[in-house]
């Protein structure tokens, strides 16, 4: 149906959510022209009313939005960093209770290398009893100890490096 404008005769507007949905739909696929006529089509045209009331009753029985000071995730402000996080009372993140070592062995050495991630050179004890290597770390009053097996008999000396928490032992092996 067409309403006079002055003198320029325009398309009645439907101000109805479905067929505003149809609009967008066929400018997004190009059909916007087809569509249009089709939703003044009778039969369609009463389609997207019913659609239209489903839409309303579907909005009106959505629970109302909760508004609140504070609380988990609520957004305060403007910006990124305005979103305040709570964590859960009672959960702490793990505590690491063994150390990652690997070993090599090489033709004339052992290498052991761990992962101990903020400790220093000096939190970390190591005692060399035959062919069995201990490490310890003392870390924030805690202690943690691993007793490896090393694959053949050590001798003279070792060497140690701590460098961005990685800590390596290097071990000469007993020449045969």
């Amino acid at each position: 149906m067409k309403r006079k404008n002055g003198d320029k005769e325009t398309p009645e507007k439907n101000d109805s959510i479905s067929s505003g949905i149809l609009s967008e739909v066929g400018k997004i696929l190009g059909l916007e022209g087809i569509l249009k006529k089709a939703a003044t089509m009778h039969p369609i045209k009463e389609r997207l009313e019913e659609i239209d009331d489903e839409i309303k009753q579907r909005l009106s029985e959505l629970p109302a939005k909760e508004t609140g000071e504070g609380g988990p995730g609520v957004k305060r402000g403007i910006g990124r960093r305005s979103v305040i996080r709570a964590r859960p009372s009672g959960v702490r993140k793990p505590v690491r209770t063994e150390l990652e070592v690997d070993i090599f062995d090489e033709e004339d050495w052992i290498d052991v290398i761990a992962v101990i991630p903020g400790v220093d050179e000096g939190s970390i004890e190591i005692k060399l009893e035959g062919n069995r290597l201990n490490i310890t770390v003392s870390k924030g009053g805690k202690r943690i100890r691993k007793e490896l097996s090393l694959p053949c008999s050590p001798q003279g000396e070792l060497t140690r490096m701590c460098k961005n928490g990685i800590f390596e032992v290097r071990i000469n092996k007993k020449k045969e």
